[in-house]
């Protein structure tokens, strides 16, 4: 009983010191930039992450428990023991803590005449220059997508160069970006211009190079010398092949001996007031509001004709439209420039969204973006919150807060090749590493110094380097994701990751996952490389695992035995022979996608293993029905309370008993459908 209410002391802490630091972080700069602020903020994370942990850790137990069947090893007195110390202690820290505390189409045409003059002689390279967030990348990729350039262009291409310029990264992007090589990784440099040059030799290409910047640290004939490494395999494409390159910087355009240039502006007053209205009004009837408008016109002319400011600052305003909200907003001192008006919306964001923005940061720049993929990892990390009594799946509110950040110009549509991405402008996620630098951190490139022991949250990019255990605490991780890393991982770095929920292993080169992934006891999502050609059993105790994602290239023979015991498994994206494999798939009730399931006559892949799985949805293939041996059984099935299955397909092997299962699975149908309608 004791223990019972500590464990819901614990709790009722640590929601109050959750409240503290949402309010905390949403206080203005001013007060952010006292030091002892700052402190004070660290210290209330710090407690906040290790009584999630505790309580995280033991939920654990008790699914282990359930899973093994062993209470009494749960109750047993030297891990009771163990554990209650643990509650005192935090118990007490936590109470320590909490005392103390659109006029681009002109420009367009222009640029598009540039591109498209036929056997045009104005050089290959042409420039779009201008400062941040005035729309250099918007212009570029709607000249990008026009359909006049589509059809006049062999090949297509699009990389995000920004600051950290490294030859053999840009070379690869380039070359991936092409042809979607998958085996682009491998290559070295040498290779990888080799191929670039066969890819782009004789055809009339497009290329743009975004967001690019001169290195102050070197000489600039070094800068000249490495550019002109970069494109020389781009020499041989064809005649009126373009580059496009956006940048801040006028000594950009020399450097890259670009003929013509753009040079973009802040928009007019009356252009300006028109994107504006358009976004912080939205509709006619709040357009109608006399006292708004003026308001609006006055917070309009302190942007300076930002398009990217129109975007994200009307955008917050929309969701506030009331006087008093765009007064307080008006009133704000920090105009000065575009970041603290960026800084500005991202204080009036919702502390949910505000967590999940700065979160990814932790990508590199221009990513793009997977709405799934990312909901995953913030479900992952417990950013994901219904609200209290709705039964609304943690995946769909994910989607809401999503598309609340797009509709807020924090991400930005991106047509390429005829498939939409999601991506964030260089300066929103610029302001997401700024407001996330205490516990987000990539590494990229040479950047391999030390880290902070406040960071939470780490991504790697880089082959350099090889040690990840000397330039960080390890323990204190909640995300590890390998985007570039072309080296094995050692088993003794998983020993080490205590508190890890998010682990993305997608960019390693490993051929083995160490036995010691078992020790991952709060691990939600896990990502794995396609060189892996073997798991090991102990992956089947980790029992939080919401997630298992693997590469369409990955081929690791067989699941180990015991898969059927992740209870919490919401999501298998694996290829379907890999399913297949799976005894007792049924346990896996909260499971919700599914593409295949083989009928077997054996015990543990029959039909019934289907009778538990309601949360399955979208489309569902059941192969070798010929193995369902009675309507009885067809029945068990339970099909009619797949109430979120959209498209089921049945699939018959040769067999004399074709016609009398054809008859119980329809029979089976008839109720599904019934059920439905």
């Amino acid at each position: 009983m004791e223990d019972d209410d500590e464990l819901r002391a614990l709790e009722s802490t640590l929601t109050q010191i959750l409240s503290v630091v949402s309010v905390a972080e949403s206080l203005p700069i001013a007060v952010n930039n006292a030091s002892h602020h700052r402190a004070l903020l660290r210290q209330l994370r710090d407690a906040a992450y290790e009584a999630e942990d505790l309580l995280d850790e033991f939920g654990y137990l008790l699914l282990r428990a359930k899973v093994e069947s062993k209470i009494m090893v749960l109750l047993s007195p030297p891990l009771a023991d163990k554990f209650r110390h643990k509650l005192k202690k935090i118990l007490k820290k936590l109470d320590r803590v909490n005392a103390s505390a659109e006029r681009l189409l002109h420009v367009r045409d222009e640029m598009l005449n540039l591109l498209l003059e036929r056997d045009s002689q104005t050089g290959l390279v042409v420039s779009v220059i201008g400062d941040g967030g005035v729309g250099k990348t918007t212009l570029a990729q709607i000249v990008y997508n026009d359909w006049r350039g589509a059809d006049r262009f062999d090949l297509r291409m699009w990389v995000c160069v920004s600051e950290n310029f490294d030859l053999s990264r840009l070379t690869r992007e380039i070359l991936l970006s092409a042809c979607d090589d998958a085996n682009g990784c491998l290559l070295n440099l040498d290779k990888l211009q080799e191929q670039l040059k066969k890819r782009v030799a004789s055809k009339r290409f497009l290329l743009v190079l975004d967001d690019v910047w001169n290195d102050e640290r070197i000489e600039e004939w070094e800068n000249k010398d490495r550019w002109r490494k970069l494109l020389a395999p781009l020499r041989f494409g064809g005649r009126g092949s373009k580059i496009i390159v956006t940048t801040r910087l006028k000594m950009v355009a020399r450097m890259l001996d670009a003929e013509n240039s753009i040079h973009l502006k802040g928009l007019g007053e009356d252009d300006f007031w028109l994107l504006f209205k358009k976004h912080a009004f939205g509709s006619a009837q709040h357009n109608e509001n006399s006292e708004l408008q003026e308001v609006g016109k006055q917070i309009a002319e302190k942007l300076q004709g930002s398009p990217l400011g129109a975007k994200v600052v009307g955008g917050i305003l929309n969701t506030q439209m009331s006087v008093e909200n765009w007064k307080r907003v008006l009133r704000s001192p920090t105009w000065d420039g575009i970041m603290p008006v960026l800084r500005l919306s991202y204080r009036n964001l919702p502390s949910h969204l505000q967590r999940c923005f700065a979160y990814c940061s932790i990508f590199p720049k221009d990513w793009k973006f997977e709405p799934d993929s990312l909901i995953y990892m913030w479900m992952g990390q417990g950013f994901l919150r219904p609200e209290e009594g709705s039964n609304t799946r943690m995946e769909e509110v994910g989607r809401i807060y999503f598309f609340d950040l797009l509709s807020r110009s924090f991400f930005q549509i991106l047509e390429h090749n005829y498939t939409t991405y999601y991506v964030m402008h260089d300066m929103i996620h610029d302001l997401a590493q700024s407001v996330s630098k205490e516990e987000c951190f990539r590494i990229e490139g040479s950047n391999a110094q030390k880290i902070p022991s406040t960071v939470r949250h780490l991504s790697i990019n880089t082959d350099v380097l090889t040690q990840l255990e000397k330039v960080c605490e390890l323990k204190n991780l909640r995300t590890l994701a390998f985007f570039c890393y072309d080296h094995f991982v050692p088993s003794h770095v998983f020993k080490e990751l205590r508190s890890i929920r998010v682990l993305d292993l997608t960019g390693c080169d490993m051929e083995r996952l160490p036995k010691t992934v078992g020790r991952l006891i709060h691990l939600r999502y896990l990502a794995l490389c396609s060189t892996l050609a073997t798991l090991p059993s102990s992956l089947c105790r980790l029992y939080n695992l919401q997630v298992l994602n693997t590469s369409k290239w990955c081929w690791f023979g067989r699941f180990p035995q015991n898969m059927n015991k992740l209870c919490n498994l919401r999501h298998l994206n694996v290829t379907s022979g890999f399913i297949s494999q799976i005894a007792a798939i049924g346990r896996l009730t909260s499971l919700q996608g599914l593409a295949e399931f083989h009928v077997q006559r054996k015990k543990g892949h029959k039909i019934v293993e289907l009778k538990d799985m309601n949360e399955l949805r979208e489309s569902l293939e059941i192969k070798n029905l010929e193995n369902v041996k009675s309507k009885a059984e067809a029945v068990e099935a339970k099909l009619n309370q797949k109430q979120h299955i959209r498209s089921l397909r049945l699939e018959w092997g040769s067999s004399m008993k074709v016609k009398n299962t054809h008859c119980f699975l329809l029979y089976a149908i008839l109720r599904l459908r019934d059920a439905k309608s």
